[in-house]
């Protein structure tokens, strides 16, 4: 009565793509994202707008979760979610972590240049990671 379908249209995944082309899209995407949470995050007054923005990027995680079910596409996606887990939700939490401890912490004196150079190596390794296993579907 009230159902909604969904179509998918996998056509458009069939293109053929390198690896360096995957890992450069996912890591032009995520350094983009990484860099916005931390600029906003900078801010006095944008910093919750931080936990929304993540908040927003898992819960479209989840409705791909929902659409590759649909799909059975079942292993592929499989070897993204682990990925996703271990290394972008804990970057996301060390971001987190970091500009709650910029504005709450008296004692502030994180290094930003550090933390910019981890976050950038985190998302290379994210990035590679992606690239080789998208290159292997």
């Amino acid at each position: 009565m009230f159902g909604f379908k969904i179509n998918v249209d996998v056509s458009a995944l069939d293109k053929e793509t390198t690896m360096l082309e995957k890992t450069l899209e996912c890591f032009i995407f995520n350094f983009w994202f990484v860099f916005i949470l931390w600029i906003l995050g900078k801010g006095k007054s944008f910093f919750v707008i931080d936990f929304i923005l993540i908040f927003l990027k898992n819960f479209l995680l989840g409705i791909i979760f929902c659409i590759n079910l649909k799909a059975h596409n079942y292993f592929s996606f499989l070897k993204y979610f682990i990925i996703d887990l271990f290394l972008l939700e804990t970057l996301y939490g060390y971001i987190l972590y970091a500009i709650i401890k910029f504005h709450f912490d008296k004692n502030n004196k994180i290094k930003y240049d550090l933390i910019i150079m981890i976050l950038l190596i985190w998302v290379i390794i994210y990035s590679l990671a992606c690239g080789i296993i998208g290159s292997k579907i």
